[in-house]
Parts: structure tokens; sequence; C-alpha cells
């Protein structure tokens, strides 16, 4: 038609696949050749040409988005906050990205901001996550020092527990108490330097044994060491009092173990006492704003310290609360001490000791149940029998204190013969 092609522009080329005149582009995956001039033409009549950004435009997008990445990892400890905040950073310069290509033709790199943003980010993610692993195997390891593996696991693996418990709760726990006897007398004459360095090896052996055996170092009191089972972590009271009282008993093994090593370097050799109850206590967070520790406290806690206090009343270095020798009868063979009414109450407990040697069910002493017979005379007022009973236990142990205290009331109560209403309950007057 005449007139169709004036001042136009025609491009002729085939369409035809045979000539293979088809090309990917980045607006299609196959355009014709011709298709394409045409674009190039009508780009170049309307002006419409894209503007690059420069090098150096790129290389500071490239430089800013990185370094909001490392503000987000200052600003935001939180990984998920953090991930989210970059992705919609992200998601803000694409957006910004198509509105200058749309409106203004200007092209800015896209791919190496996105990868300095995203891959900055991941960067300090995983950065921040190995920290956080290497802080938790520090604090780890710290902990393992000072309680046992079983309770730093429940602490740092599940923290919500460990958070609750400073509120104060309630638990049945185990107590044990250890005091070196006369220390402070040997604080007076003792060298300065050679005295912490014995007090530390005692307390590093003894609180090794605490720890193997599960429990938890609560505090020390001077030279007295305080340990419970079952403040975080329990797997029944039965295993709890079990292990305290084998805690006990190997704490006597490594102290002759100990006392035989200060011998041999003049260093003078330490007795203690020990107290273990059972019962319940309240668990928190105790202390001030400068100082705050966990602890536990309560009835349990106080009649726990007031048996290790007994022990010089009885001539034995361990003594156990009948709540504990209830839990572990079945397995430790107990020798009765007395009934006891400690200081500050009045309802008598009924206390109980483990001879050396005796740690297990198995390994029953055949004069222990001459020892059971005699305490029971004597509880029925037939201080005879029961004095001969104690005086054949001294015979074949001059160093049984407990017989020799239970000798020296018989022959007290044959000089004077109680009352009807005497029930053999002793009555401790010092804490």
């Amino acid at each position: 038609k005449k007139g169709l092609f004036k001042d136009a522009i025609v491009v002729v080329g085939p369409m035809a696949r045979i000539f293979q005149d088809r090309h990917r582009t980045p607006f299609a995956q196959d355009m014709l050749g011709p298709l394409i001039h045409v674009n190039i033409l009508a780009a170049a009549l309307d002006r419409a040409f894209l503007t690059e950004a420069p090098p150096l435009t790129n290389f500071f997008l490239s430089l800013w988005a990185g370094m909001v990445a490392w503000l987000l990892a200052w600003r935001f400890s939180n990984l998920l906050y953090r991930f989210f905040v970059a992705g919609l950073s992200a998601i803000l310069y694409l957006v910004l990205s198509q509105l200058l290509y749309d409106h203004a033709d200007t092209f800015v790199a896209v791919t190496s901001p996105m990868l300095s943003l995203m891959g900055s980010t991941a960067i300090s993610m995983v950065n921040d996550f190995a920290q956080a692993r290497r802080d938790k195997a520090q604090l780890r390891r710290t902990l393992e020092r000072y309680v046992s593996k079983d309770v730093v696991r429940e602490l740092l693996d599940n923290p919500q527990t460990y958070l609750h418990s400073l509120t104060g709760v309630r638990r049945r726990v185990t107590i044990l108490f250890s005091d070196v006897r006369g220390f402070t007398t040997m604080t007076e004459a003792a060298d300065a330097s050679l005295l912490v360095k014995q007090l530390n090896e005692y307390f590093q052996q003894m609180v090794d044994i605490v720890v193997k055996n599960r429990g938890r170092l609560d505090k020390f009191i001077g030279d007295a060491v305080m340990a419970d089972w079952g403040s975080f972590v329990t797997t029944g009271h039965e295993a709890d009092a079990e292990r305290a009282v084998l805690s006990a008993i190997q704490m006597r093994e490594a102290l002759k173990r100990l006392n035989s090593m200060w011998s041999e370097r003049g260093a003078p050799p330490l007795a203690f006492g020990i107290g273990i109850n059972h019962g319940e206590v309240i668990v928190g967070n105790l202390g001030s704003e400068e100082k705050m520790e966990v602890s536990i406290i309560g009835d349990a806690v106080n009649l726990a310290s007031r048996l290790e206090s007994l022990t010089k009343e009885y001539g034995v270095d361990l003594l156990l609360g009948e709540t504990v020798a209830q839990l572990v009868k079945d397995r430790i063979p107990l020798r009765t001490v007395d009934w006891v009414t400690v200081k500050g109450k009045t309802k008598p407990v009924e206390v109980f000791t483990i001879t050396p040697g005796c740690t297990d069910i198995r390994s029953i002493p055949e004069w222990l149940s001459l020892h059971e017979q005699s305490v029971r005379q004597y509880r029925q007022q037939e201080f005879g029998p029961a004095l001969a009973g104690f005086e054949q236990l001294l015979a074949r142990d001059p160093n049984d204190g407990l017989a020799e205290v239970y000798i020296n009331r018989c022959r007290s109560l044959i000089a004077n013969p109680p009352g009807p209403g005497w029930t053999g309950v002793f009555e401790a007057k010092k804490k």
C-alpha cells in the first residue's frame, strides 16, 4: 500500500527456525534477531537508554551492604531478629533498584551488594554461634570444677529449670556438712601460707569426691564444706541419699591418704566431722544486689549442720539423720547412735553412723548385732546388760568412742537410776 512505510524504519529478517536467528536476552529465553534490532532502534529513537551506575558507586553500595550487616550484628544479639532485619534490608534494596530501573533508567549493581549483605550476615551469625559454643564450653569446664557434670548439663542445657529455681522452689534434697576439727586452734600457731596450702589440698579432695558422686558444692564456710544432692538434678531421693553417704565414706579414705602425705612433710594431721540429712528445703538465689548465690535454706539444712557438730559428742566422724537412714539402710549397714534433741528443736531424731570399712550391706560386721542389742537394752533401762555389751565392744576396739560414751552413761544411770519418765533421749546443749 502506497505510503505504508513512509517515515518508518523497516527491519526485515527470517523467522523460520531453520535460520536459527533466535537469541537469549535478559527479557526472554528466545527472541528473534529482527525483534532485537527493533527494540534497539526504538530505544534509540526514544532516547530510553539505561545508564549503568559508575563502578565506584557499585563498590560503595557493596561496602555499605557489608557495613549494614555488621551493624546488625552489633545491634541485634538475637540471631532470628538479625536475619529478619537483614532480609528486610535486602528486599528494600531490591525494590529501590527496581524503581531506579523503571523510572530513572539507571541500573545499579544488585548481585554484589546482596552477596555482601547476606554473606556478611551469614558470617556474623556463624561467628556468633561459634563464639556462643566456645563460651558455653568454657562455662561448662569452669562449672565442672565445682559441681558435677550432671548438674552442669541441667544448668546449661535446660536453663529454664535453673532460672525457675532462682525464684525459690521447695525440693527434697540430701545435705552434707563437713567441718575440720580444731581448725581455729591450728590457725593460731601454724604458718599461714602452709596452712592455706594444706586446706586447699583438703578442699580439692573433698570437692572432687562430691562432684564425682554427682553432688553440688553449695559453699565453703570457713573450713567447712556444704554440699547437696537433688537441689538441681535428682535421680530419686534414694539415689541422692546413697551418693551423699558414699561421698562421706570416700571422704574418710581421702583424709587418711592426705594425713599420710602431710605427715611425711611434717604438716599436722586433720580430722573432720560429717553430718548428713535429708528433707525439704527452699532452693533460691540468695544475697544482695552486690553479691548473690544459689543456695538452700530450711530446717533440713540446719539439722544437717547440727548433726555434724554432734559427731564430737559421740566420738564418731559421721552422723546420719533418720530420714537419710531410711533411704540407705537396705544398701549400707548402719550403726545406731542415739535418740537426740538438737539445739533449737523439741522433737527428737534418731541418728546413725557408718563404721569405717562397712560400705555395703554384704559387709556387716559380726559385732554390729551386739551393739544394736546393747542399745535396745539401754533404751529399755536394762543398764547392766547394756554396760556389759558396750564393754565388750570397747575391748574389741579401744578407739570405739561411741561404746565409751554409752559405758559412761550406763555407769552413771546405774549409780543414779532414772525415774519412770526417762525416755533415753539425749538433749544437745550446743550447736
